[in-house]
């Protein structure tokens, strides 16, 4: 919620560009273009039956400025001249500088006509078509001349579109069966479908990588002949004929390791030969040859392919101690007699700093959106088999979110520091394990919901745990925390202006298993492309509950109150957790995109306890979550907040949490996004505000807002402004906020208005 100064500034903001608008409106209109070229007014298909427009509108040279609202309103066009109004050209450089600087990053420069291009868009759209089986295709334009400016139409007559009748493979008759199993394993065409001269590249580099990967090496792209018979159009005959290259084997392998850089000139001083390998050194520092060679996924008389080459590349440089590691082919030889390639490789490394100290920035996008950063000390080779001990020191805060007049709304901090013992082998050259302890000090705030005031809190939390790492393929990995247990304590303050409840007085303890599955493939600062999964599987308490019937049995079994069990004079808690978190990232051009993100979760108590802990169930609101609630005032269900009793502090076990965002980019600096976010949080059965799938459409919150983004090499710094849409919690007859907005009103569109200032994007 906004206070009188943020409002007031919005306001005259607003009315500003109002006036500025109303300005260049009426006067720059009547001003003729300076350059004498015909702005672009407006671009349109006709005929278009099969291919989206707004995709051929993108990827032509004739287009308008970016526009909305049945192509008329342009903004960019608009920002462009409003600020060359403002900012007129002068004989004073700095002035020039800050009008150019306004334009060319806020706005968007006129898109003029050009009959060159207009051609070559033709011709463009003609092959487009032809490469989709539009073999008859006519594209023919029309202008519109005005003293505004030109509009220009396409007029596209498609005509049939051909399809793959037949589809057959010529193989060679040497190791045919092996090389019809590669070809007819995931075919990408298939028999019926339309022509697409994409899907035939794809489907030859398909055959391309698979024959590599199985032992043709050297296969290269003309092995493969696409040959295509269309006097039958629209049907068409395709034929691939494929003759790959001649097997190879790896025949041998040496190695060496520099300390220094490689052109250093050191001498090498050390040679062994481990595994069939050669192995020369200039390095000082004990490294054990089999932790070297265990990772190398080549093996000499074995078959040489590119993918196990890349393999190899990785597992080495996942070690840890080189700064660089390079794996090529020193030379090749034909074995005319067993009609293959004898393939050499030798692998180059340079050996890192054993010791390193470096900070680290730390961003988080699931949780609090927090901003921190680190303080590390590493040593790369602690034991002399690539151990990784890592020492850390930093802290973090809250990225401040709605601001109330001149301060924040609320603000919260911690320190942490750590140790963490990484071991580069577990069963298999893919995985990792770790031992870790960490301590974390907070100082946090919870709310109040009956006052819907923010307290401020201190916690304390102690982990330590067994964490293991498995890599099934290239994107997907799964974490598995074998014992994991967190030792809590809430400050004093956090159950004397809170809460009276006893459990909170004193620590707990958390016997945690967790299971982590993750898929990842996109780029994790743009996030423009594929998308992400993350599954997790909670368990807690079931090590002291054996404990507690097993060794401690003269303990007190549960706590004062019956909620939770005890063990060693300390409380602990017996729960299961599931959640999961998905994303999907869709690029429509190069500079837009959607963006979707769906969050559930579900915690619950079994065994001894009838309570979960609340540090681990879930909260919605914030720059992360929910960005017209602030964190932990969302939920639970439509509970109103007059019913929400003063122990409510906003952590709920069941969530249900998506966002839909659209993100523009004007330029390689500046852009925007538009978004949607939806969800609730309930607590289980019994309690107020529990989940009932009879309630559901009712109960889920939204919000709509718009952001603005600079983008840096860490990630998009964003401004996010939102308001509520529909607030569950709201009396009846005012759940559906808009209707309830007045721009001068207290409690208006201004003042309902949260606003955050974060980096990265939100998901």
């Amino acid at each position: 919620m906004m206070g009188p100064a943020p409002t007031i500034l919005l306001k005259s903001f607003f009315t500003l560009l109002l006036v500025v608008w109303i300005i260049q409106e009426s006067l720059l209109a009547q001003v003729p273009d300076s350059t004498g070229k015909q702005l672009i007014l407006r671009v349109d298909f006709e005929g278009v039956k099969s291919i989206d427009e707004d995709f051929l509108a993108g990827n032509i040279q004739t287009r308008q400025n970016y526009w909305l609202i049945n192509k008329s309103v342009k903004p960019g066009l608009w920002l462009y001249r409003t600020f060359g109004f403002i900012f007129p050209e002068t004989r004073f450089s700095s002035l020039n500088y800050v009008g150019n600087y306004f334009r060319n990053n806020f706005g968007e420069a006129p898109i003029y006509f050009s009959d060159i291009n207009l051609a070559d868009d033709r011709s463009y759209l003609e092959q487009y078509y032809r490469y989709l089986g539009f073999f008859r295709i006519r594209v023919d334009t029309a202008t519109v001349r005005s003293p505004d400016g030109v509009k220009v139409t396409f007029r596209i007559n498609e005509g049939p579109q051909g399809k793959l009748e037949t589809i057959r493979y010529d193989l060679p008759q040497k190791d045919e069966a092996q090389i019809a199993r590669v070809v007819y394993n995931n075919q990408i065409v298939k028999e019926g479908e339309p022509w697409s001269v994409f899907k035939i590249r794809d489907e030859r580099a398909r055959i391309l990588s698979s024959l590599q990967e199985k032992g043709y090496a050297f296969t290269q792209s003309d092995s493969i002949t696409v040959v295509a018979d269309t006097t039958g159009f629209p049907d068409i005959s395709l034929t691939l004929v494929v003759r790959p290259s001649s097997k190879s084997v790896v025949a041998g392998q040496s190695m060496t390791i520099y300390t220094n850089s490689i052109d250093s000139g050191e001498r090498l001083r050390d040679t062994l030969s481990v595994n069939g390998i050669r192995i020369r050194t200039t390095s000082s520092r004990e490294l054990k040859p089999d932790i070297i060679t265990r990772h190398i996924d080549l093996e000499s008389g074995e078959l040489f392919s590119p993918g196990r080459r890349v393999n190899t590349l990785r597992n080495l440089n996942e070690l840890g101690v080189f700064n660089s590691v390079n794996v090529s082919i020193d030379s090749l030889a034909y074995d005319r007699v067993n009609d293959q390639y004898e393939v050499y490789t030798a692998y180059t490394m340079q050996m890192a700093p054993k010791h390193e100290i470096r900070p680290q920035i730390r961003l988080d996008d699931k949780s609090d959106g927090s901003f921190g950063s680190d303080l590390i000390y590493t040593n790369k080779n602690i034991f002399n088999a690539a151990e990784n001990l890592r020492i850390s020191v930093g802290g973090s805060v809250q990225i401040p979110a709605s601001l109330t007049g001149n301060k924040t709304e609320y603000s919260e901090w911690s320190v942490n520091g750590g140790i963490d013992l990484n071991f580069p082998y577990f069963m298999g050259t893919s995985n990792r394990s770790q031992i870790s302890a960490r301590w974390q000090q907070a100082s946090k705030t919870a709310l109040q919901r009956a006052t819907n005031k923010r307290e401020p809190y201190d916690l304390t939390i102690i982990t330590t745990g067994l964490r293991v790492q498995w890599r099934h393929a290239e994107y997907t990995r799964s974490y598995i925390d074998i014992l994991e247990v967190n030792w809590v304590k809430a400050g004093k303050s956090y159950f004397t202006t809170l809460t009276d409840d006893r459990r909170l007085r004193e620590p707990y303890v958390n016997s945690v298993f967790r299971w982590t599955t993750q898929w990842l493939n996109t780029n994790i600062i743009e996030r423009n492309y594929g998308g992400s999964q993350e599954i997790s599987l909670e368990e807690s308490g079931l090590i002291p509950r054996l404990l507690s019937t097993t060794v401690d049995k003269s303990d007190v079994q549960t706590s004062e109150d019956g909620q939770t069990g005890r063990i060693f004079g300390v409380n602990y808690y017996q729960y299961l957790k599931l959640q999961t978190d998905l994303r999907w990232y869709i690029p429509v051009t190069t500079t837009d995109n959607y963006a979707f993100k769906l969050v559930l979760g579900y915690i619950t108590p079994y065994g001894i306890s009838k309570d979960t802990p609340e540090i681990n169930r879930f909260f919605g609101g914030g720059i992360t979550s929910l960005r017209g609630w602030l964190p932990t005032e969302l939920g639970p269900g439509s509970l109103p907040r007059s019913a929400a009793d003063s122990t409510s502090r906003g952590y709920f076990d069941i969530k249900l949490e998506g966002s839909v965002e659209y993100r523009k980019k004007w330029n390689s600096d500046w852009g925007y996004a538009l978004f949607v976010d939806y969800g609730n949080l309930w607590n289980r059965e019994g309690k107020p505000g529990s989940f009932t799938f009879k309630n559901l459409y009712r109960e889920i919150a939204v919000n709509y807002g718009v952001g603005i983004r600079y983008f840096l090499p860490i990630g998009p710094a964003r401004l996010d402004f939102a308001w509520k849409a529909w607030n569950p919690s709201a009396p009846a007859g005012q759940r559906w906020l808009p209707s309830t907005y007045r721009l001068n009103d207290p409690g208006g569109f201004f003042d309902q208005m949260s606003f955050y200032i974060g980096i990265g994007h939100s998901f």
